[in-house]
């Protein structure tokens, strides 16, 4: 994870350097919901990963009793 300002920056040089292959596997490969050959590294800052994976806004305070709503 990395901080907003450099995501696209750090996106866009894993597309430039990234080999081919890594130990015989492909590092870019299309997928059902986007056709285009690209790595598939996610390239996120932590206040949106939180949120794609717990709906939490870690911006906001979350209330005590509201973090034993959280699934593991």
């Amino acid at each position: 994870m990395v901080s907003t300002d450099i995501a696209a920056e750090v996106d866009e040089h894993l597309e430039a350097t990234l080999p081919e292959m890594f130990e015989g596997l492909p590092t870019r490969f299309t997928t059902t919901w986007d056709a285009r050959r690209h790595h598939r590294v996610q390239v996120q800052d932590v206040a949106f990963f939180v949120q794609s994976r717990t709906g939490v806004d870690v911006r906001d305070p979350l209330p005590p009793g509201d973090w034993l709503t959280l699934t593991g």
